[in-house]
C-alpha cells in the first residue's frame, strides 16, 4: 500500500472512515445492539476506507489535470 503525502484528502477520509466504522460497531456491541444493520453499516464504512486508502487525489501528478485542458495537443501529447 502506498500511502505517500500527496493524497492526503482521500488518505484522510479513508481513515476518518475506518474509524467511524470501526467505533460505531464497538458502540453496537456495547449498547446489546449488535444487529443486521450495525454489521451491514460498520463492513460498508470499513471497505469504504480502505478504498479511499488506495484512491489517489485528482490534483496531484497524473490525476486528472490533462483531461481539464481543453488544448488538444496537449490531450494527444500526453497519450503519447
Amino acid at each position: 500500500m502506498n500511502l505517500n503525502a500527496q493524497s492526503w484528502k482521500t488518505t484522510t477520509a479513508g481513515i476518518t472512515m475506518i474509524v467511524g466504522g470501526i467505533t460505531g460497531l464497538v458502540f453496537a456491541i456495547k449498547a446489546n445492539n449488535v444487529n443486521e444493520a450495525s454489521i451491514t453499516a460498520a463492513v460498508t464504512a470499513i471497505l469504504g476506507g480502505v478504498g479511499l486508502l488506495f484512491a489517489k487525489d485528482s490534483n496531484v501528478t497524473g490525476g486528472t489535470d490533462v483531461a481539464k485542458n481543453n488544448d488538444p495537443a496537449a490531450v494527444k501529447q500526453s497519450q503519447q
